[in-house]
């Protein structure tokens, strides 16, 4: 259990500062409240005795400034703790994001994105509400029992006694509560975490599900999540709400047997009024946190459970990362790419998507990588620019092993155009430079004539300004494709990776695009994932893979003209070229 809160601990150090003002101002206040009963008990039994009230006044004007200064005090005290709470949540919070854009795609590959949303938003809520409400009434209660109980063994400790009893029998309910609460909230959390993983899935397909008129399926199996996260909840409520009785019960007890001994201690004078009504006056004092004791524990269980959460995100460490300081190389200003003897699985292990891979390409050429689906074209993508992890000594650069370079200056080397292109939520202009060039409209306007975008732009309300809406929803697929070849193409980088860029393309118009490239192509490396025809010749090279093997090289002319495995394969393929065309 303790091993959950080692995460938080270096958040605690950071601003320990303020917990230890949180508690000094929590004793001041609560030392300050605790004088009153003694203030009353005296006032009391000086009525009692003399039958003189001028004192009165005198009494009543302490006990309210006693209550004001007290008052001061607990505002600071929620100031101080409550405000390190909210740090402690927005750095845990910023520490989480950051390490998230550490992990490499192998994590993202396995972990939905609902999943990960939830525990960067309702987890460390519920961390931020045990560091910070559950400590603060922690501290509250601590320092209340620790001067109220021996308040009242001063005062009288047989009737102290009989508030004790209890404890021990509320202890144990309350830690036999406290696992049990522990486990359900986990259950909680993960249940929340699927169901958030469901929306985002069905928000993001919401379009293909009106396509195909499912819209009552995902209701109902939206229904049936809903309906099992809200028994996984009433059943923690159910054990809260047994446990608020229960805590009840026992001071409603205690109160009993308080006022029946101490009612028959007043009135055979062993015990005087003052003395009884400022134990009463404790032991009130103590009956909140007492109460209190459920929703700290309920806190509690949720914080830690949540922190274990966080914890298997924290402890994730990435596959890829940066060479140590020492042993890090410059980034190569130009030279070969090599490929040298490449195997490679998914998540380290069965099936290799990728076996004995050996090629380089040369500054200023421009190869395909053909071959059936499944083969492993994108595979090699995704290693060019180090989305997965490649084993020491088989991607290199100017003879520069890829794993001796940090990864930032070796991706800085990688424009990329995925398989699947992506926009964010902003206009047509920020999506563009989003590598972080600054771009005039000239240069804007240079990038959508070579990517063949210039005539859609004319059609937009508002030009490159124009807000592309979530994943770029309001463009077509041939647009996304387009926009996201502009982005490549704005970055000075010297490998471009174009996987299936064209797929939503017409041959027309990449026939256009590849023609107005292959100008600016110069000295960089260029690398075409593609399976039409059209655009395998006009590669200086063809590399062409079966079931992650290299079979062939060689010109698309030399590699037909000797047949085998990639002849076949064109034919194929030209032959569903025609069946589209039809």
């Amino acid at each position: 259990m303790f091993k959950n809160l080692d995460l938080i601990k270096p958040y605690l150090r950071r601003y320990r500062g303020y917990l230890w003002w949180g508690f000094a101002v929590t004793a001041i206040s609560n030392g300050l409240a605790l004088l009153t009963p003694i203030v009353l008990r005296s006032a009391i039994d000086q009525i009692a005795e003399s039958k003189d009230a001028s004192h009165l006044l005198r009494d009543a004007l302490i006990i309210v400034g006693l209550a004001a200064t007290a008052g001061m005090f607990r505002f600071w005290m929620r100031r101080t703790i409550i405000w390190a709470s909210r740090k402690i949540e927005y750095d845990l919070r910023a520490g989480l994001f950051a390490h998230i854009l550490t992990l490499d795609g192998s994590f993202f590959d396995k972990t939905p994105t609902g999943d990960i949303v939830t525990r960067a938003s309702s987890d460390i809520e519920q961390v931020r509400l045990m560091v910070g409400p559950a400590v603060m009434q922690g501290m509250n209660t601590l320092v209340i029992a620790a001067v109220a109980v021996p308040m009242m063994i001063v005062l009288d400790a047989h009737l102290a006694l009989v508030v004790l009893l209890p404890l021990p029998l509320l202890a144990l309910v309350t830690h036999m509560i406290g696992q049990v609460a522990h486990r359900r909230f986990m259950a909680i959390q993960k249940r929340f975490s699927e169901m958030s993983a469901s929306v985002q899935e069905t928000l993001s397909g919401i379009r293909v599900i009106k396509t195909h008129v499912r819209e009552t399926e995902k209701g109902r199996s939206f229904g049936d999540d809903n309906q099992d996260y809200f028994k996984l909840n009433m059943g923690l409520i159910n054990i809260s709400a047994g446990f608020y009785p229960f805590l009840g019960m026992i001071s409603g007890s205690t109160i009993l047997l308080v006022l029946y001994f101490g009612g028959k201690g007043v009135i055979s004078g062993e015990i005087g009024l003052g003395t009884f009504v400022a134990f009463m006056i404790y032991m009130g004092m103590l009956i909140w946190p007492m109460i209190a004791l459920g929703w700290i524990v309920s806190l509690y269980q949720r914080g830690t459970a949540s922190l274990r959460r966080l914890g298997m995100i924290f402890e994730t460490r990435p596959a890829v990362f940066d060479p140590p300081l020492h042993l890090a190389r410059r980034l190569p200003a130009s030279g070969p790419l090599e490929l040298r003897n490449l195997t490679f699985p998914y998540n380290g292990h069965g099936h290799a998507a990728l076996r004995d891979i050996s090629f380089i390409i040369a500054p200023g050429e421009t190869i395909a990588i053909a071959g059936p689906t499944g083969c492993g074209k994108s595979t090699i993508g995704h290693l060019l620019w180090r989305r997965y992890a490649v084993p020491d000594g088989m991607l290199f650069l100017d003879g520069v092993d890829a794993n001796s370079i940090p990864i930032h200056a070796w991706r800085s080397q990688i424009a990329m155009v995925p398989q699947e292109p992506f926009l964010f939520s902003d206009s047509l202009r920020a999506n563009i430079g989003f590598g972080g060039e600054a771009l005039d409209e000239d240069r804007l306007s240079q990038l959508g004539d070579w990517a063949a975008l210039n005539k859609d732009i004319a059609d937009f309300p508002r030009g490159f300004d124009t807000v592309v809406g979530e994943r770029g929803i309001t463009l077509s697929g041939g647009q996304k494709q387009r926009a996201t070849l502009a982005r490549a193409l704005a970055s000075p980088a010297g490998i471009l990776v174009l996987d299936d860029a064209f797929s939503a393309v017409d041959a027309q118009t990449e026939e256009e695009i590849l023609r107005r490239l292959s100008a600016l192509f110069g000295a960089r490396i260029v690398i075409l994932i593609t399976h039409r025809i059209s655009t395998l010749q006009r590669a200086d090279r063809i590399l062409y893979l079966e079931q992650g093997r290299l079979l062939d090289g060689g010109t698309h002319h030399e590699m037909v003209a000797r047949g085998g495995p990639y002849a076949r394969w064109v034919a194929r393929e030209a032959l569903k070229e025609k069946l589209d065309e039809l």
